[in-house]
């Protein structure tokens, strides 16, 4: 049984990046994580992950409030979903990260006005 761990760069300023870990048995992928996280007020935020935590390959969308998207990608092999999650990340990587920004400053907005009406 293998398994690989690494992280992976992304764009140029080392503000962004994506954890790889999996476990491979002979050809097979037996268990993985690869997850895109990025550097937002001093500290590294998952954003987007597929992984095989639950027993079966899923994509989580990571929302800055905690709030979970969890898809299930049973028509996927493990390896499969590992590469779709690579591929995707290092696509779109810009885009998820603007998006998370965004909302993470809606989200601080909205927690300051709420202790405002308190």
């Amino acid at each position: 049984m293998g398994e690989t761990n690494y992280l992976v760069p992304l764009g140029d300023d080392n503000l962004d990046r994506y954890r790889l870990a999996c476990v491979i048995e002979k050809t097979q992928v037996i268990l993985f994580l690869v997850q895109y996280e990025a550097m937002i007020d001093g500290e590294w935020r998952p954003i987007l992950r597929y992984d095989t935590a639950h027993g079966f390959p899923h994509r989580d969308l990571i929302h800055p409030d905690g709030r979970v998207e969890k898809t299930a990608l049973l028509d996927h092999t493990n390896a499969e979903a590992l590469t779709n999650g690579q591929d995707e990340i290092r696509l779109y990587w810009c885009a998820y990260r603007e998006r998370s920004e965004k909302e993470m400053k809606r989200w601080m907005n909205f927690s300051q006005l709420n202790m405002i009406n308190y």
